[in-house]
């Protein structure tokens, strides 16, 4: 009898709700946090929301590295 892999679960999906319909979405597999709305999503700097909003801070369980600043433009 041949058995099957077992397939491990993909961690959840983090989501951390703002005001009106504003919410941060973490996944760990992975590794993006993205501020959305109902409109729009976009990326954001993981290291600052894991410092900044303790309830996505459980969310954010893999090392981060710092990111650079962005040059000022001339």
């Amino acid at each position: 009898m041949l058995s099957r892999p077992t397939a491990t679960p993909d961690p959840p999906i983090g989501h951390v709700a703002l005001e009106e319909n504003r919410s941060y979405l973490i996944d760990a597999r992975t590794e993006s946090c993205i501020l959305e709305d109902l409109h729009w999503a976009l990326h954001v700097d993981c290291a600052k929301l894991k410092e900044n909003v303790p309830e996505a801070a459980k969310f954010i369980t893999w090392e981060l590295k710092p990111v650079p600043p962005v040059p000022p433009t001339p």
